[in-house]
């Protein structure tokens, strides 16, 4: 309680005191707060039936006629309500009958249509109508971008995807650094491919930038070519900063980023981008 109601509060008790029953409280407060004006005698008289329960609106209009005079006849009370109601709704009353609230509730509910339900169609005359997709109607399918980065079940155009770019740029990076001169080449050095059910993993002298040699290792099955961190600080080379992730066997990991490196297998030299990663358990210097 704060403001108005808070301060008249505080005067009404220091001038009654609580010895004072609550008729009188009811009394101060009614002619301290009580409306001065016409708007809510208007409302309660003029409030009349609109639609609905006939309980309802007796009960409302009641309770108007209450609030602004609480000590109104019930004779009274009782003619404002039933003029309030339409004339054919009156004349069905019998106000010899009526000498209360409640015997008018009584007769009101007597006369009060109903509430109407609505009329289902028939299935039998109207049958339901089955969904039918149309000629040309297109099922969707999973976006195939998303797909082949891992994340199936996802529908939506293509051309929206936001995984598009990313799947440009890795693929652009792929083809640069799985370099086919450098596999072709490596390729010749395996004597009868097509009768080994199991290719082995072939290791080389790998020259970068022309004068360091490093150890390399080719792995036909693999989809990408990195070097490893501790050779790349080795050969102090500049790491350039690439967001892309590769697949294993324990999961995706990410990378430490990129170099650009001119690499000689055998007699073949290519300028390539490759990949860098951390080397905790591998034991070679450049992966093909």
């Amino acid at each position: 309680m704060d403001g108005i109601a808070k301060n008249w509060y505080s005067s009404t008790l220091s001038d009654l005191g609580l010895d004072k029953n609550f008729t009188d409280w009811e009394t101060r407060m009614r002619e301290a707060f009580k409306e001065h004006g016409w708007k809510k005698i208007r409302e309660a008289y003029n409030f009349r039936y609109i639609g609905g329960p006939y309980v309802d609106y007796v009960l409302r209009k009641q309770s108007l006629l209450l609030e602004q005079e609480h000590t109104i006849d019930k004779t009274v009370q009782i003619n404002l309500i039933v003029t309030g109601l339409p004339v054919h709704v009156q004349d069905k009353l019998d106000r010899s009958k009526i000498d209360s609230i409640e015997q008018l509730l009584g007769e009101l509910r007597k006369i009060e249509p109903p509430p109407q339900k609505k009329n289902l169609p028939d299935t039998e005359t109207h049958p339901r109508k089955v969904f039918t997709p149309a000629a040309n109607y297109e099922q969707k399918k999973p976006c195939s971008i998303c797909n082949k980065l891992g994340y199936p079940g996802r529908f939506h155009p293509e051309a929206l995807c936001r995984n598009r770019s990313s799947a440009e740029h890795k693929g652009k990076h792929i083809k640069t650094v799985n370099n086919m001169e450098l596999q072709e080449a490596l390729n010749e050095s395996i004597t009868d491919q097509k009768k080994l059910k199991l290719l082995p993993l072939i290791t080389f002298g790998v020259i970068v930038n022309e004068k360091n040699e490093c150890t390399g290792v080719y792995d036909p099955g693999a989809n990408i070519s990195f070097i490893t961190l501790s050779c790349v600080k080795k050969l102090k080379l500049k790491i350039q900063n690439s967001k892309m992730t590769f697949r294993t066997i324990g999961g995706r990991h990410g990378f430490a980023g990129s170099v650009k490196i001119l690499l000689k297998v055998m007699d073949s030299e290519k300028e390539v981008e490759i990949f860098v990663v951390k080397d905790e358990d591998f034991k070679y210097d450049i992966l093909l």
